[in-house]
């Protein structure tokens, strides 16, 4: 299948492995088929190993991920970019089992939306990014120590002296942008909030002559995001080795 916007699936891997490198300090390989990052004992995932395969053939996708020198006990996801939400059975006849699709979505000239005034700051300082976490430490607190990254910038929603939510922006791509994160507080969802960052990051993405954004969506904010004129690029297919199940 001949992937559609493939410059949208290197643009996505590119800002997804810096973000979860800034973050939780994992590493990154190109292995010529796939891509390849080691997540280890982080946090982030519940496997230490993920392979992207972005335009290549199954036969070579897994003979590069079963020539990684994968340790016996550490597990692996293989996630393979592909047009639209059909996986390839290759993979199945191949040893993996499929578990599920996901889309990545994006916008051409991100506009202002029409969303009502709620206060938007950027952060810009540790002691920012801490107060934020004196709401939300219980539920998504914001990353502190990548505060000051170069291609990161986080903001956050202020509501009665409360930061009530908050949005990652990544830029590690001439002219595209990707979300990495949306968060609202449970007790203020419906209220405007993820309109409000949304529209944030569309202002700055237009003043930094940003043209497209990407992003994966939750199903829960799927709406949320076509609503606001995001669509489907392509999606990626995840798979587990047959061995690891």
């Amino acid at each position: 299948m001949t992937l559609v916007n493939r410059w949208a699936a290197d643009a996505f891997l590119k800002s997804y492995t810096e973000i979860f490198a800034a973050i939780y300090d994992t590493t990154t390989s190109n292995l010529g088929a796939v891509q390849v990052a080691y997540y280890g004992d982080t946090e982030v995932a519940s496997f230490e190993l993920e392979f992207f395969a972005v335009d290549a053939e199954p036969a070579a996708v897994v003979e590069a991920v079963r020539s990684y020198p994968i340790q016996p006990h550490e597990t692996y996801v293989l996630n393979v970019a592909q047009p639209n939400e059909t996986p390839d059975t290759t993979y199945t006849r191949l040893g993996f089992q499929y578990k599920r699709t996901y889309p990545l979505y994006g916008i051409e000239h991100p506009a202002a939306l029409d969303v009502g005034k709620i206060a938007v700051f950027e952060v810009k300082r540790p002691a920012q990014a801490m107060y934020v976490n004196e709401t939300h430490m219980q539920h998504e607190p914001m990353p502190v120590h990548i505060v000051g990254e170069p291609n990161i910038r986080q903001f956050f929603a202020k509501i009665d002296g409360q930061a009530v939510g908050w949005i990652q922006l990544i830029q590690t791509v001439p002219n595209i942008a990707y979300i990495n994160n949306l968060y609202t507080l449970p007790d203020f969802r419906r209220r405007g909030v993820a309109g409000a960052l949304l529209n944030r990051v569309h202002q700055v993405c237009t003043e930094d002559g940003i043209t497209q954004i990407l992003l994966v969506p939750s199903e829960m904010a799927q709406h949320f995001y076509t609503t606001h004129g995001y669509q489907p690029l392509l999606y990626f297919s995840v798979w587990r080795p047959a061995e690891q199940l």
